[in-house]
């Protein structure tokens, strides 16, 4: 199963139902679980409780990227900043156009 946005998985979000049916199947039986987000702490007080719920709920580890990364940069686009008079900011990849504070996060995975 894959979950995109997986820090969802937690109280009453529709991942976390699906994930409940999930450990319902006998450990043997269930599919492995690929989940992918950026922001897996929802509790920046203790961040800890965070990714252990988020793994708990899951069924998964949650792992970083920390090796290769040179490797990962050269292959993944490469967003361009526009400022505008206004003073905005702007992220712009062949993908996707967002208006916001540019934060640059390393991507997690959780992987089971």
């Amino acid at each position: 199963m894959i979950f995109d946005e997986c820090h969802h998985a937690r109280k009453n979000h529709p991942y976390n139902g699906i994930l409940r049916e999930y450990f319902e199947v006998e450990p043997p039986l269930r599919p492995k679980v690929f989940g992918m987000t950026a922001s897996p702490v929802w509790n920046t007080r203790n961040p800890q409780i965070s990714i252990a719920q988020l793994e708990s709920n899951m069924d998964a580890k949650v792992i970083g990227i920390r090796e290769n990364v040179s490797e990962l940069e050269e292959k993944s686009p490469k967003p361009e900043e526009v400022s505008s008079e206004n003073g905005t900011r702007s992220l712009l990849t062949p993908y996707f156009s967002v208006s916001r504070p540019i934060l640059f996060r390393q991507f997690l995975m959780i992987v089971l």
